[in-house]
């Protein structure tokens, strides 16, 4: 569902271009400044009141403005006639379409969205005549599919994501950023003072004061620079210094504001549109939540991993007991309790062994040992017969505790269980 987004710039702000000049002391050489509380200008750096108009009786005054939308309309009033260039283009206007209870100069809605020129040349009959128009602002639209948009707001004051270089101070005035909710701001005379950031958006708008202490400053986006003008016989306290639509989201966007001269430059905030939720403008807030995150898994795979390795070591435990609690005698060369032994089921019928013998007790420790009954006369050498003797005493002797025997190195470890009580018949066979 497309959605129409629409963004005023008023007349006081210095990114429209006014030419001869854009406030001077009288209309018929250019453009003056009039309030519609306060009037005409009684003094420099006067604060205005009500809504402001730039006017002019100036044949051949005109205000010019670049802009990113697929629409603008234009609002004041004139009692003389004036032409509307678009991108260079004469463009005729029926001020009669115009609704009758708005002050509209021009309205273009059809236009490419894209980057675009206006341009309104005043029509006057001479300067002695009563010819007049008043500008009052400018409202940009941009169909651009995009319900709604996300706004951030970075005050002069955060460090974080502004960066300052040059010489700059902060003052606080009860009329800036407006009488309601002033704030301290930041200002420069040092010519070539900058201040920069880095974003992710669509739009970016700086604010700032402007009067007639201001002069000349530099704004570059993504290495692209423009020049404009902050001085004006008035003081406004919050004026649009810069504004650029359009931007791609998915990339990170350089800004850097660099004051011209000795003149004064101050700044407010820097207000960046999104039409999603995108990093903070120093990389902080999508970063943070990704950290938060990452943090999080990290914790819950150590955790995880702590608790299988506790499981994996009581189940070795479980199984080294398992393995103390049993007996092995093996005809095989000496190893330590090889893998491929086979487990011995104790059979009635001992032509089911093979020739590799594994006698093998598997249990807990009885007060009976018990012993299969198999002739190891023809299974073992006479040598090993004769070093099993030992062995064959400890079954003979009952023992209160368990015992480890010293054999050769070529039989395999038996281990003798507390409660043996009885010779076996495996050992009246050796002896």
């Amino acid at each position: 569902m497309s959605a129409l987004l629409n963004f005023t710039v008023d007349d006081t702000s210095p990114i429209f271009r006014y030419e001869p000049y854009s406030d001077g002391v009288g209309s018929n050489n250019g453009w003056q400044t009039w309030y519609s509380d306060s009037g005409f200008n009684s003094q420099p750096g006067e604060e205005g009141s009500g809504e402001s108009f730039h006017l002019t009786s100036f044949n051949g005054a005109n205000v010019s403005l670049n802009f990113f939308g697929s629409g603008i309309t234009l609002f004041g009033r004139s009692n003389c006639s004036y032409n509307i260039l678009v991108n260079g283009v004469l463009t005729p206007w029926n001020s009669t379409s115009a609704p009758v209870d708005e002050d509209i100069l021009f309205a273009a809605s059809m236009l490419p969205l894209g980057d675009h020129s206006i341009t309104l040349t005043v029509k006057s009959a001479g300067n002695d005549s009563s010819d007049q128009l008043w500008f009052d602002k400018a409202v940009v639209s941009a169909d651009t599919g995009i319900m709604a948009l996300n706004t951030t707001v970075i005050d002069n004051q955060d460090r974080s994501t502004l960066s300052y270089s040059g010489s700059w101070s902060t003052y606080s005035d009860p009329q800036v950023p407006s009488a309601s909710n002033p704030s301290p701001f930041h200002f420069t005379t040092t010519e070539g003072s900058a201040t920069s950031m880095q974003f992710r958006g669509r739009a970016v708008a700086v604010h700032g004061k402007s009067s007639v202490g201001n002069g000349r400053y530099s704004v570059s986006l993504d290495g692209n620079v423009d020049t404009y003008n902050g001085s004006t016989f008035w003081m406004v306290p919050d004026a649009l210094l810069y504004f650029q639509d359009g931007l791609d989201e998915s990339e990170m966007h350089s800004l850097n504001i660099t004051n011209l001269d000795e003149s004064e430059f101050s700044l407010n905030s820097i207000t960046i549109y999104a039409s999603r939720i995108t990093e903070s403008p120093s990389a902080s807030y999508g970063r943070s939540n990704i950290g938060i995150i990452s943090g999080a898994v990290i914790t819950v795979v150590t955790i995880l991993i702590i608790l299988g390795l506790y499981l994996w070591s009581k189940l070795r435990f479980r199984g080294s007991k398992q393995r103390l609690s049993e007996i092995s005698l093996s005809t095989r060369p000496p190893s330590r309790f090889s893998k491929s032994a086979k487990a011995f089921q104790t059979r009635d019928d001992p032509e089911s062994l093979d020739n590799s013998l594994d006698l093998t007790v598997v249990g807990p420790p009885t007060n009976e040992l018990h012993t299969p009954e198999v002739s190891l006369d023809k299974a073992l050498p006479t040598k090993w017969r004769n070093d099993l003797s030992p062995v064959c005493d400890a079954f003979s002797f009952g023992r209160t505790q368990s015992r480890h025997l010293s054999l050769p190195a070529h039989l395999t470890p038996v281990h003798i269980f507390h409660g043996a009580r009885k010779r076996s018949n495996t050992c009246s066979s050796i002896g």
